[in-house]
């Protein structure tokens, strides 16, 4: 486990690649770039700025390719403004033209550490709940009891 990173910024690029890591099912890591800021007031202006953001990498885990594909091409949006939450990792690597060892900082983080913030939204939709069948079940027969339970009172009010 890393350093625990807790930062809100907004998305830059996206990209995914397709994870082959011996499993029946490949996974499937979304790449987002954010820039992390730090706003500050400025006393004259009474404006925010930016003072000592930066921009890093984010490797997003989701359970599964639908849902990886669906945040690409549904959600995630350039500018959109998010809070991650995750482990900062320091990958190492060989540099592609030069051969030198490299390392970059990533923050990764699975399917609840990204969150929408509500700056700049202007809708929502939500996805239907899945209904367990068998808890679909019990819960019509929880309604019938109550529905006849119901008509039970009514016949007994005066």
């Amino acid at each position: 486990m890393g350093t625990r990173f807790l930062g809100e910024g907004n998305i830059g690029n996206i990209d995914s690649r397709t994870i082959n890591n011996g499993n029946d099912t490949p996974r499937i890591v979304v790449s987002i770039n954010v820039h992390f800021d730090n706003l500050v007031k400025n006393k004259k202006t009474d404006e925010l700025e930016d003072q000592g953001g930066f921009w890093a990498p984010v490797e997003f885990w989701p359970q599964n390719i639908e849902t990886a594909q669906h945040l690409i091409k549904n959600v995630f949006k350039k500018g959109m403004r998010i809070k991650v939450e995750g482990n900062l990792v320091n990958e190492k690597f060989e540099d592609k033209d030069t051969g030198d060892a490299r390392s970059i900082m990533k923050v990764r983080t699975f399917q609840s550490g990204i969150s929408i913030c509500l700056q700049r939204l202007q809708s929502t939709e939500l996805v239907p709940k899945k209904i367990n069948t068998e808890e679909s079940n019990n819960s019509s027969q929880e309604q019938s009891e109550a529905n006849n339970q119901s008509e039970y009172q009514d016949d007994m009010d005066f």
